[in-house]
C-alpha cells in the first residue's frame, strides 16, 4: 500500500467544508504512517494540527479528515518546527477526542 500525498493539498472536513492547505505531514515513531497532518487555515489564521487516523485522499487530490472545521480550527496550534511533543499529542488526543 503506497501512502496518500497529503502535503500540498487542499484539506476538507467531514462535510466537504474546506479548511486549508496541509502544509506539512509528521510520521509516527518508525516514520512509516502518516500520524498528523499540519494545516494553514486562512491568511490570518496559524497552522493547526489534525489527526491523519482516518484521513483519505479523494481522486481530485483533495484531503478528507473526519473532523468538523470548527473543531479543526480551534485545535492546537502547530509548533513553528512541526515537533509533536508526548505534552502536546496529549492535548491534541483531548482536544480531537482520541481514545
Amino acid at each position: 500500500m503506497t501512502t496518500p500525498k497529503f502535503s500540498g493539498s487542499t484539506l476538507v472536513d467531514e462535510n466537504g467544508t474546506e479548511v486549508g492547505q496541509v502544509k506539512d505531514v509528521i510520521y509516527d515513531s518508525t516514520e512509516s504512517e502518516p500520524a498528523w497532518l499540519v494545516v494553514k487555515a486562512g491568511l490570518l489564521r496559524g497552522e493547526h494540527v489534525v489527526p491523519a487516523e482516518g484521513a483519505w485522499q479523494k481522486s481530485e487530490g483533495q484531503v478528507v479528515v473526519p473532523f468538523p472545521a470548527e473543531v479543526i480550527k480551534a485545535a492546537p496550534k502547530a509548533g513553528k518546527n512541526h515537533v509533536i511533543t508526548k505534552e502536546q499529542a496529549a492535548q491534541l488526543a483531548d482536544h480531537y477526542q482520541l481514545s
